[in-house]
């Protein structure tokens, strides 16, 4: 009989460990949605989140979603040139963030990008700001306009007996945007491609029917807010998975760090970019004689091309009865080819963000293949 089932477990390269079961993450999500709703979040508000890969980011999404807000943001890695770009297309009523994280290493001072990223957007109304450390909640942010820590605007969602409203979710059409993400920008501006909550049904098929995972898998999920694969792991919960926060890169913390995490937590999928694997390969980053992984199923490689050697040093060296699932369909032809899907789709974006008469819409998607 399983007494606890862990819904979100959580690691980073400062060390911190922690756990969030089911019946928690809910009580969290109440609290978020009455604190937004007593300072004004409304149906078609959006909620901007510019922070590293943490449970927070889950917690304010369910939120939002509840009330029929939208959700998104920037990849924490970007500059304050780059968020505040972003913030003019996306024009956000809040903004969730955090003041600092670790990344391979390196110490990222986000709260120093703020004045920049958030003065001179009248559009947002209060900002939430994370604090990692005890220090940072002794640290004078008023150069933030409108900003708060977290604590503060979560006690604002209590009544004055100290209870909190129930949560309600409102009903939406099938339809209702929910996410907002945004591309690179390589191009030209980033577009903001809308997706609603139907958007979750295919995941239900992948995940559920094809990688078979529910409430005894555990998938680990790397990725922060403004990559779509963070939007993919958290449709996971639906399933009952478990998820495994990694806030940071372990690859690198030492030559076996990143398959030790996967044994400890007893990781059953994982996703892991293309060019990873080539370091992986490069640098003789293998699991230790000792780390068997005998809870992993499966191994997802994709973002670029997958090489024939890819899947080899995978079950040669790290294990050879995993699954290894190329996520790169080119690499499975042999070459180019367009799956044409001519009726509607949950995947298919609703829009995209600011496209009247939905001229990038018809560009993006439909213009080759009408």
């Amino acid at each position: 009989m399983r007494l606890l089932i862990i819904h979100i477990q959580i690691s980073d390269e400062d060390g911190n460990e922690d756990n969030v079961t089911f019946a928690q993450m809910f009580e969290e999500v109440q609290l978020y949605a009455a604190a937004f709703k007593r300072i004004g979040l409304q149906k078609g508000d959006r909620v901007a989140c510019y922070m590293s890969n943490r449970r927070e980011a889950i917690y304010a999404m369910l939120a939002a979603a509840s009330i029929g807000a939208m959700f998104g943001g920037p990849l924490p890695f970007y500059g304050a040139k780059a968020v505040a770009a972003i913030m003019d297309i996306m024009k956000p009523k809040f903004l969730i963030t955090v003041d600092r994280f670790q990344f391979n290493k390196d110490e990222i001072d986000i709260l120093e990008r703020l004045p920049e990223i958030v003065n001179g957007h009248d559009c947002i109304e209060k900002v939430i700001i994370i604090p990692t450390k005890e220090e940072s909640k002794l640290k004078d942010i008023s150069a933030v306009n409108n900003s708060c820590f977290l604590d503060d605007f979560l006690s604002g969602g209590k009544n004055a007996d100290g209870s909190v409203p129930d949560l309600v979710f409102e009903q939406f059409p099938f339809d209702h945007p929910v996410f907002i993400n945004f591309t690179s920008g390589t191009t030209g501006l980033p577009k903001g491609l809308v997706h609603s909550a139907g958007t979750f049904l295919p995941l239900l098929r992948d995940f559920g029917l094809h990688n078979n995972l529910d409430r005894t898998t555990v998938t680990l999920a790397m990725q922060p807010v403004g990559w779509n694969l963070w939007n993919l792991y958290v449709g996971n919960l639906m399933l009952g998975s478990s998820l495994l926060l990694y806030d940071g890169l372990p690859c690198f913390l030492s030559k076996t760090a990143f398959w030790d995490i996967m044994d400890k937590y007893k990781v059953t999928f994982a996703f892991i970019v293309t060019s990873i694997i080539d370091t992986f390969e490069k640098e003789e980053i293998v699991p230790a004689p000792d780390c068997k992984l005998e809870h992993l199923k499966m191994i997802a490689v994709g973002a670029s091309p997958v090489k024939l050697q890819n899947v080899d040093f995978i079950l040669q060296k790290v294990k050879p009865d995993v699954f290894v699932g190329c996520l790169y369909g080119n690499s499975i032809l042999g070459k180019s080819g367009e799956l044409v899907i001519a009726t509607p789709t949950p995947s298919l974006p609703v829009c995209v963000w600011n496209d009247e008469g939905e001229a990038k819409m018809q560009e993006t998607y439909l213009s080759k293949f009408p």
